[in-house]
């Protein structure tokens, strides 16, 4: 059935549907039907050549067996995701895989490793939101920036964005020992 529909134009509604099926899948914890529409999915996108839906997809696999603590899979679906991202400039999307990646380091205990990629998120957070209220500032209309700046300050509360990162480091900085690094 899938093979029909993507036969015809209905490849982005086919896409949509398996999207959905993985959502309804995920959130029941059926990881076996879940993998196996992520990757129908995956196929949909390079078929057609849909290279957000498709970096969408090698990020939800690397979730995916992060959650099931297969990290070496998940490494491997984060970094093919990782070129893609950046290739399409998210830079959201690039440091929160960077954090991901991280912290899949992280777990098995590659702490170095797990640094390098949290500060490397944390860079591109810092410049994808300063970015944001650059943008914000050139059009001289405040209300618009001060919007953006109450939603990433309930973001960073909420324990989002940069808070998160910056923990993140602390975090491996303790597990590796270095506990003054850790406080700074």
């Amino acid at each position: 059935m899938i093979d029909a529909c993507l036969a015809t134009v209905l490849w982005q509604e086919t896409s949509r549907l398996v999207g959905a099926l993985d959502i309804c899948l995920d959130g029941q914890d059926n990881g076996g039907e879940c993998q196996i529409y992520l990757d129908i999915n995956l196929n949909i996108n390079r078929k057609e050549g849909d290279r957000w839906g498709e970096a969408w997809c090698l990020s939800k696999l690397g979730f995916f067996f992060e959650k099931r603590g297969e990290n070496r899979q998940a490494i491997a679906y984060y970094k093919q995701s990782l070129p893609i991202w950046r290739e399409i400039e998210h830079k959201d999307e690039e440091s929160n895989i960077l954090c991901n990646i991280a912290a899949t380091c992280n777990n098995q205990g590659k702490y170095e490793q797990a640094l390098q990629y949290y500060k490397q998120s944390l860079t591109i957070k810092r410049e994808f939101c300063d970015q944001k209220r650059k943008d914000y500032k050139a059009w001289d209309d405040y209300a618009p920036l001060l919007q953006y700046l109450e939603q990433d300050l309930t973001i960073t509360r909420e324990g989002g964005g940069e808070r998160i990162i910056l923990n993140n480091i602390a975090s491996t900085y303790r597990a590796e020992g270095n506990i003054a690094k850790a406080l700074e």
